[in-house]
């Protein structure tokens, strides 16, 4: 190269401008100069691709300005072949990130075969979080890849949110699903390590914990005797304070779920948030046909989710209108039920304390869907005679406090 420059200097001059019609411009890299012991100094080269700064820069071994951006072009292709040959996924982050919590997401199929499946409001959530709050704080830091999420980057994040007025336990729940992100992202080789794991949850203090409030149990009794006028309200608080249902299983509720053994009703929650949310919840009689008549009404088929509204993929406002009804019915305003902190998803802390107050022992846990030993599990399968028996007696004991203190 060196004896082309010198002996046909304006021959080379010539090329270079031929080149450089069809070169891409500069944008595409740039030359840094880094100190070398015995040339003082050579450039190195860093690339752009497809929008993004590539991490990685190569030496371009020479100190000459023209040579090195010869080099930049010429060697452009191989090197980025190779390094996304070392780096695999790396140029994928933002799809990933973008992908993973999408409704029939391929990767959400495989994570909740290996740690469970999470309910669909939470799966908007963490999708809403990803791509409003997560990315769009990548992109300020100017991260293109995984390599460049380094714990600062987090704890900024972190810091961020607590200064815009969240408390550390919903920070940290925003924290989870991009956890299980990384986790699925190591155990498939794409990256080493889990950098989430490198940073620890915000600590939350007594102070700023602040459980779901709930009424009396005495308050509620007969509330749903007859029917309101506002139906919806209704059928939804009346399953939520009989089931103790999750709001993402309340929405998956399907005809075909509401099962019969034995004389006794049942509705089979199939997925739920968590693994030991799966399982038989005990249906009331009068819940079963108050159920039925209101998808009769609405015409619901039997294979069709009945407690899904409108096209509203958010069902906080079906919620909060329920809970406020009932709340309306037991003599609470909006303030009232702002100090009780009393949301719709009270309903369950209700039949919780309802049934530990009639101490019926392990199966609560069991009806909730909380988590439970494998004794308890084996206790009452249904697919198992005695265990049958045993879940059908426990059921019909939830009944008769339904009875006797709410209806």
């Amino acid at each position: 190269k060196q004896r082309f420059l010198t002996r046909f200097p304006e021959a080379m001059r010539a090329l270079r401008e031929f080149d450089r019609q069809f070169s891409p411009p500069n944008k595409y890299y740039y030359l840094i100069k880094v100190k070398n012991k015995k040339q003082g100094f050579l450039y190195y080269v860093r690339y752009y691709d497809q929008g993004r700064q590539i991490p990685s820069k190569w030496s371009t071994r020479t100190n000459d300005l023209e040579a090195a951006k010869l080099f930049a072009v010429a060697n452009r292709e191989r090197l980025l072949n190779k390094y996304y040959g070392k780096n695999k996924g790396a140029i994928d982050l933002y799809g990933i990130l973008r992908g993973y919590y999408k409704k029939d997401s391929k990767y959400l199929e495989i994570d909740g075969k290996r740690n469970g499946a999470i309910g669909d409001h939470q799966r908007r959530v963490a999708d809403n979080f990803i791509e409003k709050v997560f990315i769009p704080h990548l992109k300020k830091n100017k991260i293109k890849t995984y390599e460049g999420i380094a714990p600062p980057v987090l704890t900024g994040l972190q810091n961020k949110l607590l200064l815009e007025g969240l408390k550390p336990q919903t920070v940290n729940s925003y924290f989870t699903p991009l956890r299980r992100i990384f986790d699925h992202l190591v155990i498939t080789g794409e990256v080493a390590k889990n950098v989430f794991n490198e940073v620890k949850n915000i600590k939350v203090r007594k102070e700023d914990r602040k459980t779901h409030g709930c009424y009396d149990i005495e308050s509620l009794k007969g509330v749903f005797n007859e029917e309101w006028a506002d139906k919806r309200s209704y059928i939804l608080s009346l399953v939520i304070y009989t089931t103790n249902m999750r709001n993402c299983e309340i929405e998956k509720i399907r005809l075909k779920d509401l099962v019969e053994i034995e004389g006794v009703y049942f509705i089979n929650v199939d997925t739920s948030k968590t693994e030991n949310g799966r399982r038989l919840a005990p249906l009331h009689g009068f819940v079963y046909e108050k159920i039925k008549a209101y998808a009769a009404a609405s015409g619901k088929r039997p294979d069709e989710p009945i407690f899904l509204f409108g096209k509203r993929k958010n069902q906080s406002p079906v919620y909060k209108q329920a809970y406020r009804e009932l709340g309306k019915r037991l003599g609470f305003n909006e303030k009232g039920l702002l100090e009780q902190n009393i949301k719709y998803y009270s309903g369950r802390h209700f039949w919780k304390t309802l049934m530990n107050g009639e101490g019926l022992g392990d199966i609560d846990e069991y009806f909730m869907g909380h988590q439970v030993t494998s004794d308890i599990k084996k206790r009452y399968n249904h697919k198992d005679k005695q265990g049958r028996r045993k879940m059908i007696e426990k059921a019909r004991r939830v009944f008769e406090i339904l009875d006797e203190r709410l209806f």
